[in-house]
């Protein structure tokens, strides 16, 4: 059995959808399982009704009649009101709610019609059935970034691995959504349709884990920005998950957690190209000291927080990690002193808040003009001769650094820098580390 995620690129065409099933029949011999995304565009749409509250059900209705009657002659009636019905109901459901609850159920509309949408097209071709995750996942109630409760969502998941080999149909998922144990809506969070895969995948006990999307697989750089980037084959789930975390957009670092539980690969495939080469992720491989990608985060926000009083007194960091945990926005980087700490920022939505009460027992400075770039790599960290390098090349380009980094697991090696040095640094250090292609 495989998992089998299509993005919202994948599906957010009547053609695309059309090679989405090809695929996905390509595959019928080892027992697929498809999680989708919404349409794409139709995130965005939402969140926009969401934030300004305009009205957008015709627009919403339109885009995804278009696509049906592309890939109909005569449509389904059983469709078309569904599309209708389940539109109205979740809005009207909506309504009566508040804050990120409201948020939640108005956009998992989207992978609710996308799921119809595609279920019904495979179904031409051979048996098919939608499945709303809302059925399947149970979660907390921190809506906007839910957490799994295990023991259920395992339960409701074997189910339907079992009702899937008994009556031979393809599953087609709604990524990205969940329910709480009283039934209410909730959405797993950025990357939220790759890491129901990747659940799935561990519930289900998958041979493989698929995200399809509109790109090769993972490269040693960003191909639109360096020439040189050649595609990985085959990555680790540390170095994945780092190069994931330190800028490449293929696949958020969460997704990873329940493969790694699991033991089960990730691939990376193009749904365009689906015969092209592809990256595999997998636990080991029998690469040492070794570089196999540069990663870049520009327009990153540095803060820099320092305490005179706090000089040799315990739980000065774990007191700067609350008011940011508080904040929901995640630490990358942390460089620590006695008395001051420098972190780089993940999310920074929230970052007045957070700045407030840092405020309150220390001094506070933002740098809002900073990037990182990142050398990935499995033992790269205890190679005295690469961070000799690292640091001479950019001495030699005149690079000044506001931070440096070294993973704890040794495969990352981080230097914080101004925004403007980031690709030049990023094109060289890829260049002496990896080259061109092979």
């Amino acid at each position: 059995m495989i998992v089998m995620k299509f993005g919202g690129t994948s599906v957010g065409t009547a053609e695309s959808i059309r090679q989405v099933r090809e695929v996905v029949l390509s595959k019928l011999g080892e027992q697929p399982v498809v999680v989708v995304s919404a349409v794409s565009g139709v995130t965005n749409l939402l969140v926009e009704h969401v934030q300004t509250g305009r009205d957008v059900k015709q627009e919403l209705l339109q885009k995804h009649r278009e696509v049906i009657d592309e890939l109909w002659q005569t449509p389904p009636e059983e469709l078309l009101q569904y599309l209708a019905e389940t539109t109205e109901q979740t809005l009207a459901r909506a309504a009566e709610l508040e804050g990120a609850e409201k948020s939640d159920t108005i956009v998992s509309l989207g992978e609710q019609l996308s799921s119809k949408i595609v279920g019904s097209f495979i179904a031409e071709q051979h048996p098919a059935r939608q499945c709303v995750a809302t059925e399947l996942f149970v979660t907390n109630d921190a809506f906007g970034a839910a957490e799994i409760i295990d023991e259920p969502s395992r339960h409701n998941v074997r189910a339907l691995k079992n009702e899937v080999r008994k009556e031979n149909f393809v599953p087609v998922v709604t990524g990205f959504i969940a329910a709480t144990k009283d039934g209410r809506t909730t959405t797993l969070g950025r990357g939220g349709s790759d890491y129901s895969a990747a659940l799935l995948g561990y519930y289900l006990g998958a041979d493989e884990v698929q995200i399809w999307t509109d790109v090769d697989g993972m490269f040693t750089a960003d191909p639109r920005n360096n020439g040189e980037a050649r595609l990985i084959p085959e990555i680790t789930y540390e170095e994945a998950s780092e190069l994931a975390a330190f800028g490449a957009k293929v696949l958020h670092p969460k997704t990873m957690r329940p493969a790694v539980h699991g033991g089960i690969p990730i691939r990376i495939a193009n749904t365009f190209r689906p015969d092209a080469p592809t990256t595999r992720i997998v636990a080991e491989t029998f690469r040492q000291h070794e570089v196999i990608a540069v990663a870049t985060k520009t327009s990153v926000v540095m803060v820099n927080i320092y305490a005179a009083e706090m000089l040799l007194m315990k739980g000065f960091l774990a007191r700067i990690s609350s008011v940011f945990s508080e904040a929901n926005i995640s630490i990358d980087i942390v460089s620590a002193s006695e008395a001051s700490v420098s972190v780089t920022l993940d999310n920074h939505e929230q970052l007045e808040a957070a700045l407030t009460k840092l405020r309150e027992f220390s001094e506070v400075s933002v740098n809002e003009n900073v990037g990182v770039v990142s050398l990935i790599g499995q033992s790269i960290a205890r190679s005295p001769a690469l961070l000799g390098m690292v640091s001479k090349e950019l001495a030699d380009m005149g690079v000044e650094l506001e931070m440096v980094s070294v993973g704890a697991a040794g495969i990352n090696i981080s230097v914080v820098l101004a925004s403007g040095d980031v690709s030049g640094v990023a094109k060289r250090l890829h260049s002496l580390c990896i080259g061109g292609e092979k």
